[in-house]
Order: C-alpha cells, then structure tokens, then sequence
C-alpha cells in the first residue's frame, strides 16, 4: 500500500468527520490536537555550526506548523467540536503526542493512520505504533480510508 499524505486538509476532514465525529466523540468531549514538530531536522545545522540555516528552519517550521493549527482550529469550528490545538516539539512526535496526553490527563489517544507498508514502517517506524506501545491510556487508531 502506497504512503498517504503527510498531511492535507482532506486527509484531516476524512479522519474527522468519517473516525472521530461519526464513531467516537460525545457530547461534551474536549479534545486537543496536537501538531507533532520533529526535531530532527535542526541536527544538521546545529552540526555545522550554521545559525542563519538554524533561524531559516525555525521560522519554516513555525509558519508550517502556525498554518497546520489554523486549519485545525477551522475544521474544529466547522464541525462544533469542543477544544484547543497546540504543538508539541520533540525529536520523535509520538513522545510529544503523549507528553501532551500526559499533562492534560487524557483519558485515551484517538490517531490516525497514513497506511505505510510493512517494509517501510519497519525501517522508519510509525507514530501510531509507537503509541501503541508507550502510552499508558488506550490507543484508538483509526486507519485512512479514501
């Protein structure tokens, strides 16, 4: 199965609307987006020493993930669902998922799942299985479907 967007708008509206709307929240759910940042990508500039390469990523990244959380908040309105949306910074973004769990005492962890092929997932790894097996509060994922 070929990979699914990293992210796009129709993406995040199927998982939405069809997985969480539709089978799982309830009247008076709060939820929290959350927005993953890796960090990894500043590795190579904090290496070679490279401030101006280091401030150019930041702000990439910060106008990224700013347009990221003004959608969300869009489709969060759109759909009448209760809740904020925020970042989370960290060098793998399912560490960050359940910092951001943890704080805000989350009863589970609903995520979606691009679909990556099992060659691929074993080398590169997957948010949703890494969550599946750190997280202390049960794990929904739900896959993407076209």
């Amino acid at each position: 199965m070929e990979d699914k967007p990293e992210w796009s708008e129709n993406y995040f509206v199927n998982f939405v609307h069809i997985r969480y709307i539709k089978k799982i929240h309830r009247h008076g759910d709060n939820i929290v987006l959350v927005y993953g940042i890796e960090l990894d990508f500043l590795n190579s500039a904090i290496t070679f020493n490279d401030s101006q390469a280091l401030q150019t990523l930041l702000e990439e990244e910060s106008k990224k993930s700013s347009s990221v959380l003004e959608e969300y908040l869009k489709i969060m309105e759109t759909y009448k669902i209760k809740g904020t949306v925020q970042t989370s910074h960290c060098t793998k973004p399912g560490e960050g998922i359940l910092n951001v769990a943890a704080d805000v005492k989350a009863d589970y962890v609903v995520v979606g799942c691009r679909g990556r092929g099992k060659l691929r997932r074993t080398f590169l790894g997957s948010v949703s299985d890494y969550l599946m097996h750190h997280s202390t509060v049960p794990v929904l994922i739900c896959p993407y479907k076209e």
